[in-house]
């Protein structure tokens, strides 16, 4: 007030209640010499617009990273790649510290695993670290279902577990494993197809069903994506087995013509004998034995 000038500041106080943003005004009061003898403070609280201005920054960075994510699909960028931009940007969004995204597939007595395709590096010792940079790119495998993302696999529905050391869906940590104190694992559908899962863990603030439905868009994206290199593996093969069934049936062929050369070749040899027995029978006088194309 010593400027005698009217203050407008936005704050953040917890104090004042309510949502705890607000604009603040300070206005000095006068006396009739002009001196100050007071002030009026107002505050105005802001919380749901700040709020709304969160979840539009929140919009927008989320069309961006499946633009994005578009994008480098129709360039043709390496799954492991793209899933890996995926699961960081999801991890920005949601402020959670590590996550994985992985594809469902089926052993043969059709038991669900895990295939990861992009998994946060938290290997925690020496040991873990070799064996995540040797097998990290071949995408690790995970066949334990009783664990907070097997409850997502075999149930085919999100699992939010804010308090994971008392959620009796739990499969443990292993000795030195980071924390775990918040999960969100989160059903990847393509249709009616269950096709993979996300899972993130530890936003300070703990996961929702709010933020499951914005992350809706998320996991179409995804699942259209795991959709899309399914198709395109099935394709290779595809086209691998057309080829090695050509490859097959070009041998085939060519050793029925060397089958086909060879018996010609045998004939016609055969042909050659009996003609000239034919002759050396007719020289001393005697009827010819055999018939062949060319006396008969």
């Amino acid at each position: 007030l010593s400027d005698g000038q009217v203050h407008v500041e936005e704050v953040y106080e917890e104090r004042l209640g309510g949502g705890g943003y607000y604009i603040v005004s300070v206005s000095p009061i006068y006396d009739s010499q002009g001196q100050v003898t007071g002030s009026v403070h107002i505050a105005y609280d802001i919380s749901e617009r700040k709020k709304m201005e969160e979840r539009l920054r929140q919009s927008v960075h989320l069309l961006e990273i499946i633009r994005n994510a578009q994008e480098k699909f129709i360039s043709f960028a390496d799954s492991r790649s793209l899933f890996e931009e995926l699961l960081n940007s999801l991890l920005s969004l949601t402020n959670s510290e590590y996550g994985i995204i992985g594809e469902i597939l089926y052993k043969a007595e059709g038991v669900p695993y895990l295939k990861c395709h992009a998994i946060t590096n938290i290997a925690w010792t020496e040991e873990l670290k070799r064996f995540y940079e040797e097998n990290a790119t071949k995408g690790l495998e995970f066949y334990n279902m009783n664990t907070l993302f097997g409850a997502v696999i075999k149930t085919g529905k999100t699992v939010i577990s804010n308090n994971p050391y008392e959620d009796p869906r739990r499969g443990g940590l292993p000795e030195g494993h980071p924390p775990l104190n918040a999960f969100l694992g989160l059903p990847i559908y393509w249709g009616n197809n269950l096709v993979g899962m996300a899972g993130i863990a530890n936003r300070p603030d703990g996961y929702n069903k709010e933020m499951v439905e914005f992350l809706q868009p998320f996991l179409t994206t995804c699942g259209s994506i795991i959709e899309a290199y399914r198709n395109e593996q099935m394709r290779k093969k595809t086209e691998e087995s057309l080829k090695k069934a050509y490859e097959e049936l070009s041998a085939k062929n060519k050793e029925l013509e060397r089958f086909h050369n060879l018996t010609v070749d045998r004939e016609l040899h055969m042909v050659e004998l009996k003609d000239e027995v034919n002759a050396l029978l007719k020289k001393s006088g005697q009827p010819k034995k055999y018939e062949t194309p060319g006396n008969i």
